[in-house]
C-alpha cells in the first residue's frame, strides 16, 4: 500500500524493508503485496498481442488505474536510453508521467547517462554481470531485474533526484541479502532514514521501500559497511501515469538472461508488476558463427519464458534489431533470418513485433543513414547517432500509439440488412 501525506499527518517518509523470504523486520510487506493489475489483463489467446497493455492504458486514461509499467530489455541500443526515452516521453505525454522507474546504482558503465532523471555516483563501485568471454564459474547469476548488480565500497553513494516540477511518491531499493552482507542507508532530501542490514543465512532479494510526500525530490543510497550488492532502485512519481524501465546491457544477447538466477528475476519482475515486457535484441547475434535459425528460435523462446515468468498476464513485445553492416562474417543473410525468427517466435508466443530494420528503410539502410547529413548512423556499422535513435524512437512510439488508437476506436455499427424488393 502506498502512503501519502494525508495518510501520514507528520508528512515524513514511511519506510518498509522487505525480504523475498517474507521476513519484514519493520513492516509486513512481501513481494506479493506489490500493486496488482489483474482486471485489465486478458487470458484470451485470440486477443490482439498488445490487447492487455492497451486495455491497461484505457483504464489509466479513465482514472481507473494508478500506474502502467513497462519493462524494456535489450542490448546497447536500449542501454543508451535515447530510443527508449522517446517512447517513454510519448507514452507519458499521452497517459501521464508515472516516473522514471528502475535504475542501477553506482556506475554500471562509464557512459551511463540515464534520461529523464538526475543520477550521480561517488566513491568506488564494482559491477557484476554476464560477460560473453567470462567462464561460467565466474558468473554467479545474482544480477537481479536488470541483468547486473553493483557493489559499493565504504561511503560509496548514489544520488537520484527527480527533475524540477516532478511529483515524487515512491523510492525503493532492490538489493541482495547474503551471508556476511553489510549495511546501507537511505537519505531523503537530506534526512537520514533507517539503516538496512543485508546479512542473511541465504541469498535472497531484498526490498527497502520509502513512501513519501509528493514534495520529496532527492534520494541518496550510501554503503555504510560492505559488502552490499545492489540490483538497483525505483523512483516513481505521485499520481497516475506510465512508468518505463530501461533495462539495457551493453554487449548482451537475447539469451543472456539464461545466466541470471531465475527465481530472483521472477520475484523482482513480480515486484515491478509490469503490464508490458519488451525485448529488443539481435545486433550482437548477427556476428555469431554458431547460431542456426532453429537453435536461435529455441533460445528466444526460453528467454521470453524467463523474462515473463514473473508477470504471466503481461503483454509482450519483441522489437527486432536495426539494420547493421556485417563485416568479415561471411553470412550476409544472418541478420535477415534473426529478424524472421524473432517475428515467428513473437507470433507463436502471442507477442507483438516491431521490425526496426523495416522502420529504417530495410536492408542496407544503415549505410544510407551513415551518409545522411547530419549522419543518422555511426561509422562502426552497428550503432546509430543520437539523431538516429531519436528518429527510430519516434517511429516505435508512433507504432505503439497508432496501435492503441486502432484498439480503442469504437467498432463501426452494422446496420441491419434491408430486404431488396
Amino acid at each position: 500500500m502506498l502512503h501519502s501525506a494525508a495518510d501520514d499527518p507528520a508528512g515524513e517518509p514511511v519506510a518498509t524493508r522487505t525480504d523475498a523470504s517474507g521476513d519484514a523486520p519493520q513492516h509486513s510487506d512481501n513481494p506479493g503485496d506489490a500493486p496488482q493489475h489483474g482486471d485489465e489483463h486478458s487470458d484470451n489467446p485470440g486477443d490482439a498481442p498488445l490487447a492487455s497493455f492497451y486495455t491497461a492504458l484505457q483504464r489509466l486514461a479513465r482514472g481507473e488505474a494508478d500506474k502502467v509499467r513497462v519493462l524494456h530489455y535489450g542490448d546497447s541500443h536500449t542501454a543508451a536510453d535515447v530510443l527508449t526515452s522517446v517512447v517513454r516521453r510519448s507514452l507519458q505525454a499521452r497517459f501521464g508521467d508515472g516516473g522514471r522507474g528502475f535504475l542501477p546504482l553506482g556506475r554500471p558503465w562509464n557512459s551511463f547517462l540515464p534520461k529523464d532523471i538526475s543520477h550521480q555516483a561517488q566513491g568506488t563501485w564494482s559491477v557484476a554481470r554476464v560477460l560473453a568471454a567470462a567462464p561460467p564459474e565466474r558468473m554467479d547469476g545474482h544480477y537481479g531485474l536488470g541483468g547486473l548488480s553493483t557493489i559499493g565500497g565504504v561511503g560509496s553513494s548514489t544520488r537520484i533526484a527527480a527533475l524540477p516540477g516532478q511529483q515524487t511518491g515512491l523510492f525503493e531499493v532492490f538489493y541482495l541479502n547474503q551471508p556476511g552482507g553489510g549495511r546501507f542507508r537511505i537519505w531523503v532530501d537530506g534526512v537520514a532514514q533507517g539503516a538496512v542490514d543485508t546479512a542473511s543465512e541465504t541469498m535472497t532479494p531484498g526490498f527497502y521501500r520509502v513512501d513519501m510526500p509528493a514534495k520529496a525530490r532527492v534520494f541518496e543510497v550510501r554503503t555504510q559497511q560492505p559488502p552490499v550488492r545492489f540490483f538497483g532502485a525505483v523512483i516513481e512519481h505521485a499520481g497516475p501515469g506510465v512508468v518505463y524501465d530501461t533495462l539495457g546491457i551493453n554487449g548482451s544477447f537475447f539469451y543472456t538472461s539464461a545466466h541470471w538466477n531465475a527465481d530472483e528475476l521472477q520475484q523482482q519482475v513480480q515486484r515491478r508488476d509490469p503490464q508490458l515486457i519488451v525485448a529488443m535484441y539481435g545486433s550482437n547475434e548477427a556476428n555469431s558463427r554458431s547460431l542456426t535459425p532453429d537453435t536461435y528460435a529455441d533460445k528466444v523462446h526460453a528467454a521470453m519464458a524467463r523474462l515473463t515468468a514473473g508477470a504471466p498476464r503481461a503483454a509482450c513485445l519483441l522489437i527486432g534489431p536495426p539494420d547493421r553492416v556485417l563485416r568479415n562474417c561471411g553470412r550476409e543473410d544472418q541478420l535477415d533470418w534473426i529478424i524472421d525468427v524473432q517475428r515467428r517466435v513473437a507470433a507463436e508466443r502471442g507477442c507483438g513485433f516491431i521490425d526496426l530494420q523495416h522502420l529504417m528503410g530495410g536492408p542496407g539502410s544503415h549505410r544510407q543513414w551513415q551518409q545522411q547529413q547530419p549522419p543518422l548512423a555511426q561509422a562502426d556499422g552497428v550503432h546509430l547517432t543520437i539523431r538516429g535513435y531519436l528518429q527510430l524512437g519516434e517511429a516505435v512510439a508512433r507504432e505503439l500509439l497508432e496501435g492503441f488508437d486502432a484498439f480503442a476506436a469504437p467498432s463501426p455499427r452494422t446496420e441491419p440488412a434491408q430486404d431488396v424488393p
